[in-house]
């Protein structure tokens, strides 16, 4: 259900200031925030808040409980409010609802998809299984006591979804780097970790960017799953320095149980990370001398060296890919759900720069994929830059050019970066899926 502002006059309640005997500065202040997001219980009961103290948004939790439940009772779900210039999106998780309320350019199709991002990553500290088995046993339970210590995912996870094109693409982005180091990983994972007991997922990250990946055969990683891996990995300060044993939930692959994530670090001299996904909750120490198996491997033919070469170097540049006035891509393989995308030109190097990139490609991909007519393509001419979108059945292309572009030819220059990209494909890319 769809509702208008002139159809519900709770709208406004959701707009307004979470505790009316703040200093008006304060709550001024908080509802000029673009976005926020609240995790509350079926029972009204405030979990979590982007912005703010969740104590002091009892009332507020209460309203949007009490909307939600009235639209239920009408035989009905709530799904977004439209007010003034805020967009209000619903996701009834039972037992919990998430609310967004945002004055940026998302729509409701990409809210909802933040928001189901926001519930996977609360489910990866405390099972599907378990929220329903508590609910069910204690009605009115204080939620915040399940997720106490993960406010940190969450608040990175936010952060993350509104700078990250790897989100609004559901895709995974690669590591730049040359096939001999790659394939040099892949081998040395596969050789170590190939006998080792419940061994499920073996991944070689930088930040939110794969190196390499090997998997047990008939055993898929989903990039939820994957996002939700590299967001508790690069939240967490202490792996940097020591050894972690992390239980974890991936609920794209099994939403009622937990997983155990070994995490490590190669070297000081090459950042990237370890983690060894596992079934079996006894396997640290062998999991441990796998990586120092791994590790001894990549040192000696090169590899380690190389992929520290490549962090540090950072994303390309547009400018390596020889197309005219382009600004900056994203593009999206529909079959591998991999993406790349180069380093922000000069033009949105800034904060306010790469806020301005990112709503632009909200935009864009908002009309491409909506609901009442789905586009191929999209022009979109601004006064400061050229926007065009391309879906086709194998990609998803979004591009930012110079004011002057024409339709015509931007398409011819799109034409020139697949053909970038396909020359390249060894380099920004991971071919094929290895097994154990």
């Amino acid at each position: 259900m769809l509702v208008t502002a002139d159809q519900d006059e709770y709208c406004a309640l959701l707009a307004a200031d979470p505790s009316p005997d703040r200093g008006h500065h304060i709550h001024t202040e908080w509802r000029n925030q673009q976005k926020h997001i609240f995790v509350l219980s079926e029972s009204g009961k405030p979990i979590f808040s982007r912005h703010g103290s969740e104590e002091q948004l009892v009332t507020l939790s209460g309203v949007m409980q009490a909307l939600v439940s009235f639209v239920q009772d009408a035989g009905d779900s709530l799904r977004a409010l439209r007010t003034g210039d805020r967009t209000i999106v619903f996701l009834s998780r039972p037992p919990l609802i998430l609310v967004a309320v945002s004055r940026g350019p998302e729509n409701v199709a990409q809210l909802t998809v933040q928001l189901s991002h926001m519930y996977c990553q609360i489910l990866s500290v405390v099972t599907q299984s378990q929220l329903t088995r508590i609910s069910e046993q204690r009605r009115n339970f204080d939620f915040r006591k399940l997720v106490s210590g993960a406010e940190r995912f969450l608040d990175q996870l936010i952060e993350a979804v509104d700078a990250r094109a790897v989100y609004l693409l559901h895709a995974v982005q690669c590591l730049r780097l040359e096939p001999g180091p790659r394939d040099a990983v892949i081998t040395a994972i596969q050789s170590v970790c190939a006998k080792i007991k419940d061994l499920v997922f073996a991944l070689l990250i930088s930040g939110d960017r794969l190196i390499g990946l090997v998997r047990i055969r008939s055993h898929y990683l989903h990039p939820t799953d994957y996002h939700i891996v590299c967001n508790i990995v690069s939240s967490t300060e202490s792996f940097r320095t020591v050894e972690g044993w992390i239980p974890i939930c991936l609920p794209k692959f099994d939403s009622s149980g937990f997983m155990y994530a070994y995490v490590c670090y190669i070297s000081d001299d090459c950042p990237a990370c370890l983690v060894l996904l596992t079934a079996d909750r006894e396997s640290f120490h062998a999991l441990s001398r796998a990586k120092t198996k791994i590790a001894e491997k990549m040192q000696q033919c090169g590899a380690a060296q190389q992929i520290a070469i490549s962090i540090a170097s950072g994303d390309y540049s547009v400018q390596e890919t020889g197309v005219l006035d382009m600004r900056h891509f994203m593009y999206k393989c529909k079959s591998t759900a991999q993406s790349t995308c180069p380093a922000p030109s000069a033009v949105y190097a800034s904060a306010a720069g790469r806020r301005r990139l990112y709503a632009l490609y909200h935009i864009v991909h908002g009309r491409i994929h909506a609901a009442r007519g789905p586009l191929k393509t999209y022009y979109f001419a601004g006064s400061r830059e050229v926007v065009v979108g391309w879906v086709s059945p194998g990609f998803e292309l979004y591009a930012v050019f110079e004011p002057h572009v024409t339709q015509q030819t931007s398409i011819s220059e799109m034409n020139r970066l697949l053909r970038w990209i396909k020359d390249h494909e060894r380099q920004i890319f991971i071919l094929g899926s290895p097994v154990f």
